[in-house]
């Protein structure tokens, strides 16, 4: 665990500070908003001085490893491999999901029926079924209220 905060602290002050959560979750290859970031850091800065410690740190790796799982769901729906999700890809996977009432932890996530997931998804699409979700967006929006319960989990 200190090898892998001591990589990620670039600095070495023994905090990791937002740039470095950024530069992070790019060396784990997550490309991120800046207010992702945000949103991970405030969540695991439990003393909310604006940086990471070494225990707080360790919140951060569990979302690492459910960011990837997040970011393996919309790869898989993402069938044209556009780096980005059409309607008609969300469409498509929902479908297969509920057809089957199968699928992993963060597709039932994504898609139980009225969750504030799959409605926000909807309304990213405003209407327009030709509009392209970049995985960027889908992270604010899976993420916006995810980081704020990740206690109760």
């Amino acid at each position: 665990m200190d090898q892998i905060f001591d990589m990620y602290d670039k600095n070495a002050d023994g905090t990791i500070d937002a740039s470095e959560l950024e530069a992070a979750l790019k060396m784990a290859g997550i490309s991120a908003s800046g207010r992702f970031v945000q949103m991970v850091k405030e969540r695991c800065d439990a003393n909310s001085d604006g940086k990471l410690t070494k225990d707080e740190f360790v919140k951060t790796l569990q979302i690492f490893q459910e960011i990837a799982e997040f970011i393996a769901f919309f790869t898989s729906a993402d069938t044209d491999g556009s780096k980005t999700m059409s309607f008609t890809e969300m469409e498509t996977k929902a479908i297969a999901f509920y057809m089957t009432n199968e699928g992993t932890r963060v597709d039932r996530y994504v898609f139980e029926a009225g969750t504030r997931n799959a409605q926000q998804l909807r309304c990213s699409w405003n209407g327009d079924p030709d509009k392209e979700m970049k995985l960027e967006e889908f992270l604010d929006i899976m993420y916006a209220d995810r980081l704020l319960n990740l206690e109760t989990q």
